[in-house]
């Protein structure tokens, strides 16, 4: 017999089983010009008779970035990258669309809350079982580590000391448009070592001992330099 309790606790069921607050999800597809991506949610819907079913895939979900109108941080993302699902309190159709309204507020003219679809991806959220790598905790650490020989960082020290580390095979380049700091720098010890010094007997090079230092830091130089 049906009775007025078990509706109300179906209808909350229903309500409850729809109104979605957060939960991991996995990269199906990303869309780095878009910045956005195509998720699977990774956690189950169960009901109160125990069933359990995988919720459907998201498409088109915004990836956030720590980002102004000027200034931003992004890093690759690429399929079964884990990210974290927020839900909007309502529907985001017209605030993605709205260009220039983006800045100002918009009406959703859609009455549903919390929906699957109004969902945005935060980066970032692993279980336990993968952690960051990093033994030092007290440095602010830019890393790059894609399991094979690329592993590099940018660390800043608490002592205010920065350290770039650009692994075993990566290069360095700073510089601009115009000027490269290490190719600079090659081009002086190119002219070093061309150079003559002035003795009694007249324009001569510097001696083997210095011509040798000067190749072997040339050589050096070349396995560090990247290009801009």
């Amino acid at each position: 017999m049906t009775t007025l309790s078990n509706v109300l606790e179906d209808a909350l069921e229903h309500a409850l089983g729809s109104l979605h607050v957060g939960m991991p999800a996995k990269i199906v597809r990303y869309d780095p010009d878009l910045q956005a991506c195509d998720v699977q949610p990774l956690l189950h819907y169960t009901k109160k008779s125990g069933e359990s079913t995988m919720l459907p895939q998201i498409c088109m979900v915004p990836v956030v970035f720590p980002r102004s109108q000027t200034a931003w941080f992004k890093f690759p993302l690429k399929k079964d990258d884990l990210v974290w699902l927020t839900f909007s309190d309502r529907s985001l159709d017209k605030w993605l669309q709205g260009g220039q309204a983006a800045w100002a507020s918009v009406d959703p003219q859609d009455p549903r809350h919390h929906a699957l679809i109004d969902a945005v991806a935060i980066p970032g959220c692993y279980p336990w079982s993968h952690p960051i790598k990093d033994e030092n905790h007290d440095d602010i650490v830019i890393g790059f580590d894609d399991g094979a020989a690329t592993q590099s960082s940018i660390r800043i020290r608490p002592n205010g000391d920065i350290v770039l580390d650009s692994g075993r095979a990566g290069r360095i380049a700073i510089g601009n448009e115009q000027t490269e700091l290490l190719s600079l720098l090659e081009y002086l010890i190119d002219k070093l070592i061309q150079a003559k010094v002035v003795t009694s007997m007249g324009a001569q090079p510097f001696v083997a001992e210095t011509i040798y230092n000067l190749m072997y830091a040339k050589t050096r130089l070349q396995r560090l330099k990247g290009s801009l």
